[in-house]
């Protein structure tokens, strides 16, 4: 089973990933349940870096608005994750060379 990035956007203000595949159907018997009412973290716990052409690494803020999941509970449902960040200020997107994403790194040129 596969699960793949099938979109990545990245804005001034924002960074949106798409990971799709059937490795995600039922993720949520296998991540971790960090919030006090047992919520799953298969959004927070997936790391977002870009990086600038000089290698400069500029994390994202932990805010997670808009970001959700499909076939965590259902593993008949499409197994999809979609994350949206935030940096602490607005990005040159001009400067950046490329994003990490769960330890995977893209080149953005």
């Amino acid at each position: 089973m596969d699960a793949t990035m099938t979109e990545v956007v990245v804005s001034p203000l924002s960074v949106y990933v798409c990971i799709e595949g059937d490795a995600l159907k039922g993720h949520h018997s296998w991540v971790p349940r960090n919030a006090p009412d047992g919520w799953y973290g298969c959004i927070e716990y997936q790391e977002i870096t870009l990086y600038t052409k000089d290698g400069t690494a500029i994390p994202m803020m932990d805010d997670q608005a808009c970001s959700g999941c499909s076939g965590g509970t259902d593993p008949s449902e499409d197994g999809w994750i979609h994350l949206v960040r935030r940096p602490d200020t607005p990005l040159d997107v001009e400067n950046l060379a490329s994003i990490s994403v769960c330890g995977v790194e893209i080149p953005l040129t």
